[in-house]
């Protein structure tokens, strides 16, 4: 079982704010105690599910938040993935530093002797983050091309991939691309991975790309399906900027409507010709 991890926002912020400028944050009682309460807060869930043996993933965020909560995740990882993964990493695929920042946090895995969990996705904030690097004048953090962020994709999945083959390291292929899944499951049987190990499975958002999903199950893989929670402005809200900007997930969703009418029309040929 999983559960995904959100930051709440305003807590990510002042994480950041701790590890671009500590010594004048340092100063503010306010924001350390907004960061202590948020560190009791995600400490007791992982102590949670440590207990109860549930595997968290803890949801990216902007890139300004990614340096802190990196940096949350990996005290989280070094604390509770001893013996097994419990708190997962998520790494996305579109931005130009991904592949290094994977590397690294794979070094520090292996330096300091935790087991490494990441649930790879291309990523769903590319106009904003584009928007932002325009407004304050720095590069565009994200791949021009969708070609290129899924090159990076496959790469990133490539490297967790061996390195799951070869610890009780786990990785996650969280996507609705079928050419990844394709690459993922080409990538397990070279390696020799036992699809019901635990070590490697993929994920589709429910609803969304459920012929992939029911394919990958038939064929013996781990396969789960991302179910959003909680109140409805908050989950309509993040649906449609989901659907928004991750506008190549609603090409799944037309090829899928076609697979369904193809269906529908060849059970209805069958039934006339009974």
């Amino acid at each position: 079982m999983f559960v995904v991890v959100t930051l709440r926002h305003a807590f990510a912020c002042f994480c950041f704010q701790l590890h671009e400028q500590m010594q004048e944050t340092a100063q503010n009682s306010g924001v350390l105690d907004e960061y202590y309460n948020g560190m009791r807060r995600l400490e007791s869930v992982m102590e949670t599910l440590h207990s109860r043996q549930v595997s968290g993933f803890v949801d990216a965020e902007y890139t300004y938040m990614q340096p802190a909560i990196r940096s949350l995740v990996l005290l989280m990882q070094s604390k509770y993935n001893k013996q097994h993964p419990v708190v997962f990493n998520t790494q996305q695929a579109y931005l130009k530093t991904a592949e290094e920042d994977n590397k690294v946090n794979l070094a520090i895995a292996d330096k300091t002797g935790f087991l490494y969990g990441t649930k790879v996705v291309r990523g769903a904030y590319m106009d904003k983050e584009r928007s932002l690097s325009k407004s304050y004048s720095y590069p565009d953090p994200i791949y021009a091309k969708y070609e290129d962020t899924s090159a990076c994709y496959n790469r990133i999945l490539d490297v967790l991939l061996r390195q799951a083959a070869v610890s009780q390291g786990r990785v996650m292929a969280a996507t609705h691309n079928e050419e990844s899944v394709k690459f993922g499951v080409k990538r397990m049987n070279e390696l020799c991975i036992e699809r019901q190990s635990g070590h490697a499975v993929f994920a589709q958002q429910l609803g969304m790309c459920d012929h992939v999903t029911f394919a990958l199950g038939r064929g013996g893989y781990l396969v789960y399906k991302y179910s959003p929670y909680g109140d409805i402005d908050s989950t309509i809200r993040y649906l449609c900027r989901r659907a928004q900007e991750n506008r190549t997930a609603l090409k799944g969703v037309r090829r899928e409507k076609q697979i369904l009418y193809d269906e529908w029309k060849r059970r209805r040929k069958t039934k006339q010709t009974q």
